[in-house]
């Protein structure tokens, strides 16, 4: 029998869920989507459930699955259904961001549990193999293909999410891919089995930027607002909710392909009609989740009725012509949100002189010379295919007849299309510090590791972009943070093509060693009964020589990686000096949440009474690793079945 190899996919979605309770009683259930409440319930005996789902930076290049369901359930028994179709989403392309999926109408009260469908029935796994995309098989613990899987997910009993006459509420679900996946590289074909744990918090709102993509119904120049129907991802026609996004002097618009700043956007939003399709990125405010906008698409530049387009990286360039890693193609005539593509293969992208080129989030005046290796893309254009067995072409658009899969070669034809330039994250060890430029030894592009890109042509002769010395226009940014040896992350743009150095411009800067560690350990095949040589409320102590423990058994900082079973000592998970976070025990199907380190542990010490045994867990905090103290806002354990 092949012994199970774990990968821990660094990956994590989160479902965040913002219930604006406008008072009184009553009882209802979501309407099919796009209708009114049902039931008879409405103003004021509803709220408003807004929910939002993003991932974390990860290892899987492509998690794909359908959404089913999302039911919250009240104190008094009541089921509230709260997402009414079934949403198709690959969480891989959600890093860094949280999408708005829903703002549905649900009635008052106590809400003490939900419960979420996954149906992996269909799911689109792949994982990196030797540094190639490789399609995982999605199985259950017995073997056979995975199907529907119902997490119930139980809030703390101190804490329960209260919905009352005018007073907003917020739950945050995060579905941990790390500890909740099981990845077998050594099977043929790869593996991953999931068994979902999910850490729930009330009123506790995150900082990641939020989406909202929907059609337009209505804008207020004078309020500095407009309104949408809530449609997530690439539905096509559906409509969840409606929800007011608030805009500044500072926003950033582009609409059917031309930028704009501040109210000048608004006024050009305006003039379009009702029903154009919007994308806004920006944050909700903590106090009153208003949804204020950084950065806003419109019409054409979201999806074009005429023109295919591909989401991905430049790994490499030669003239006219990128190719691009790791792409999501997307036919202009596509029913649904199933018609989208994950490549395993490049993507050939053709530029010309009549190529049109757009810089998210900024109002400039670039061109086709301004792409370049490493930079992530989006390109609108004519997209067609060969297979890689018979070189046999074909225009995807309106080739509905003849099935495209992600076998195929395919090109994009952007000579009268256009490009956009989205921020590009790069992960590295900082190798110097001079004045604004940060010097890095780069570890990866946007998840993709260094080995992917050819930087050839990237800079003036005989300045390409070395990845080991990859220099970076830092501007006004702190560095003093810095120095050499330490771990680093950076989200901006590369600089144009045969301009470097410097090789890229930061936006932002993140020192992974004052922000979040994490931790990852499996135990298999079995999961074992002793992880830990102590459980109390000062700390829990991880017996980091216990022989069942496999894969994973790190900690991360960024590209910085702690082999668990080599820490020179003791490997302490101790609270924060609140003694908060979000906590959670689950194996799968049910998950128990806390708010406190001390129930937590308390929960956890019971629950291994001999009867139970572990199968991994996961954290997130501060890890010093000169104590071995590290300091958890985060921790799931996930038990056996």
């Amino acid at each position: 029998m092949t012994s199970l190899k774990r990968v821990s996919p660094f990956l994590a979605s989160l479902l965040l869920l913002a219930l604006n309770s406008c008072g009184g009683g009553g009882s209802t259930s979501m309407p099919a989507a796009g209708g009114p409440p049902a039931g008879g319930c409405g103003a004021p005996d509803c709220g408003t459930a807004m929910i939002t789902i993003t991932d974390a930076d990860g290892d899987f290049l492509a998690y794909s699955v359908d959404v089913v369901s999302l039911t919250l359930t009240r104190a008094n028994g009541q089921v509230v259904q709260t997402l009414p179709v079934t949403s198709r989403i690959d969480f891989s392309q959600l890093v860094g961001v949280s999408e708005f999926v829903t703002a549905a109408t649900v009635p008052q009260g106590a809400y003490v549990a939900g419960t979420i469908r996954l149906d992996y029935t269909n799911a689109d796994v792949q994982v990196e193999v030797a540094g190639e995309p490789v399609q995982a098989t999605v199985i259950g613990e017995d073997g056979q293909p995975a199907g529907v899987i119902d997490v119930e997910v139980r809030l703390d009993n101190r804490n329960h999410l209260v919905v009352s006459n005018g007073r907003p509420a917020l739950l945050q679900l995060d579905f941990d891919l790390a500890v909740s996946n099981s990845v077998d590289l050594e099977a043929d074909p790869v593996t991953v089995t999931p068994a979902p744990i999910i850490v729930a918090s009330v009123d506790k709102p995150n900082s990641r930027e939020l989406r909202v993509r929907g059609p337009l119904v209505s804008v207020d120049a004078a309020a500095g607002t407009y309104e949408v129907d809530v449609r997530p991802f690439s539905h096509k026609s559906v409509k969840l909710g409606r929800l007011t996004v608030h805009t500044t002097d500072d926003t950033a618009w582009e609409l059917d392909g031309q930028t704009y700043t501040g109210a000048d956007g608004l006024t050009a939003l305006a003039a379009l009609p009702a029903g154009t399709l919007t994308a806004a990125f920006g944050t909700l405010s903590k106090s009153d989740h208003v949804f204020t906008a950084d950065r806003v698409l419109a019409g054409s530049s979201i999806e074009d009725d005429d023109l295919d387009f591909a989401v991905g990286n430049v790994v490499a360039r030669e003239g006219d012509t990128l190719l691009l890693s790791g792409g999501r193609i997307a036919r202009h005539d596509k029913i649904d949100e199933h018609d989208d593509l994950i490549m395993r293969h490049p993507v050939t992208v053709l530029l010309g002189p009549d190529t049109s080129v757009t810089v998210a989030g900024e109002d400039a005046d670039v061109d086709i010379g301004a792409i370049s290796v490493g930079q992530r893309v989006k390109v609108f254009g004519t997209a067609s295919r060969s297979d890689d067995d018979d070189g046999d072409e074909a225009n995807v658009a309106g080739a509905r007849e003849r099935e495209f899969n992600d076998d195929d070669i395919v090109t994009i034809d952007a000579t009268a299309g256009r490009v956009r330039l989205d921020v590009t994250q790069l992960a590295g060890t900082v190798a110097s510090v001079a004045d604004t430029t940060l010097t890095l030894d780069l570890d990866s592009i946007d998840r993709w590791h260094v080995e992917r890109f050819d930087f050839t042509g990237t800079g003036t002769p005989g300045q390409d972009a070395d990845p080991a010395a990859y220099e970076v226009d830092a501007g006004v940014l702190d560095l003093s943070r810095f120095a050499a040896g330490s771990p680093a992350r950076l989200f901006g743009f590369v600089a144009p093509f045969g301009a470097a150095p410097p090789d890229f411009t930061a936006r932002t800067v993140v020192d992974f060693e004052s922000v979040t560690a994490k931790l990852a350990i499996g135990y298999w095949p079995r999961g074992t009964d002793a992880p830990f040589t102590s459980v109390d409320a000062s700390a829990i102590v991880v017996d980091t020589a216990n022989s069942a423990i496999r894969w994973p058994h790190w900690i991360k900082a960024g590209p910085t990686i702690h082999d668990v079973k080599t820490l020179a000592t003791p490997l302490r998970l101790v609270p924060t000096a609140e003694g908060t976070g979000t906590f959670a025990i689950g194996d799968g199907h049910r998950v128990d949440n806390f708010e406190t380190f001390a129930d937590f542990t308390a929960a956890l010490a019971g629950a291994l009474d001999g009867t139970r045994r572990v199968a991994g867990l996961g954290a997130e905090g501060d890890f010093d690793a000169g104590t071995g103290d590290f300091t958890v806002t985060r921790m799931l354990v996930k038990l056996k079945r």
